[in-house]
């Protein structure tokens, strides 16, 4: 088997037939399903099934108890038989080429990970874009444009190899429910050596209000921050040279307020600047070389209450 896609799954009922009919019409066909339920206790097994009990693909589903998407998606990983390991969230849905250009540009350029280019989605999409050109991208390269939000990545839209993921230790973190993704992703960014970039929209990530994305709470929030300080202490440790390290930290900070400020009352909000040390955020951003984060960092150092009305709006 070529290619391994986990979708760790939990209350999706509303959204996993249509992401599951989006990989059975994929052009590429090397591949095995591996489905983690993560303790759903809606329709979300019985649908799945259904879509899949007469589908010529190798499948499996997984139940167990509720422990979040990370420990699903590490289970995922202990089960994969694949050389490739591909990502999809239960509720999104990905193009028709989307498996088959992401394989290609990993098995035929001798990167360590390909990614391609994401849309945020009201609604399911079906589609068969066409070939995304092909950018080989420099570990150096990517941390700057990463950083600067240059290049779209999320861990839904890449491909890697299993034996890379074994070799370099990556894995989710079980006890984050908050920015666990943009850990993997850094941890994975500074380990390789160089990357494929896929530039088309091949994944679809659907938003609705009940979206991990939109729904992590204020504990949550200050987890992830504890575990980000953990992951930005060891990359300067290990990399002392990059200066784009030391801007890692900063940089999801001022990215966590704004995100925290939709989701969030104020009187929370407000707490969650003090525990982030808000104001020494326009100091740490100052080298920062992006007028709009410049910008955002002055407001909130200057006038919290208007910076959160501001996001709210935005």
């Amino acid at each position: 088997m070529e290619v391994s896609i986990i979708i760790p799954m939990f209350q999706s009922e509303k959204f996993i037939t249509s992401c599951i009919t989006s990989i059975l019409r994929q052009t590429f066909k090397n591949f095995e399903l591996i489905i983690v339920n993560d303790g759903s206790t809606d329709d979300s097994e019985r649908l799945a099934k259904n879509v899949l009990v007469n589908a010529n693909i190798s499948w499996k589903i997984i139940n167990q108890e509720n422990q979040g998407q990370a420990a699903a998606r590490n289970r995922g990983l202990h089960e994969a038989s694949g050389q490739y390991i591909i990502f999809i969230d239960s509720d999104d849905t990905v193009d028709d080429t989307f498996v088959e250009q992401l394989y290609l540009a990993i098995k035929n350029n001798d990167v360590d990970f390909a990614f391609c280019n994401y849309a945020f989605v009201k609604k399911s999409n079906f589609e068969k874009k066409g070939l995304g050109n092909l950018i080989l991208l420099s570990r150096d390269e990517i941390i700057h444009d990463f950083l600067y939000r240059k290049k779209q990545i999320i861990i839904t839209g890449l491909i890697l190899k299993k034996d890379y993921i074994i070799d370099n230790h990556l894995c989710f973190d079980n006890d984050s429910r908050f920015s666990e993704d943009l850990i993997f992703l850094w941890k994975l960014i500074y380990s390789c050596n160089r990357c494929m970039w896929v530039d088309k929209q091949l994944y679809y990530y659907f938003i609705h209000p009940n979206s991990i994305m939109t729904s992590s709470k204020y504990i949550n929030i200050l987890n992830g921050y504890q575990q980000f300080c953990f992951l930005t202490d060891e990359l300067e440790l290990r990399y002392p040279l990059l200066v784009e390290t030391k801007l890692i930290l900063p940089r999801w900070k001022l990215g966590c307020l704004y995100s925290a400020a939709h989701i969030l009352t104020y009187t929370e909000f407000k707490s969650l600047c003090f525990k982030l040390n808000y104001k020494n955020l326009f100091t740490e951003l100052y080298t920062f070389k992006d007028a709009k984060v410049f910008l955002s960092a002055l407001i909130l150092k200057l006038n919290v209450a208007f910076f959160y009305k501001l996001a709210r709006i935005l």
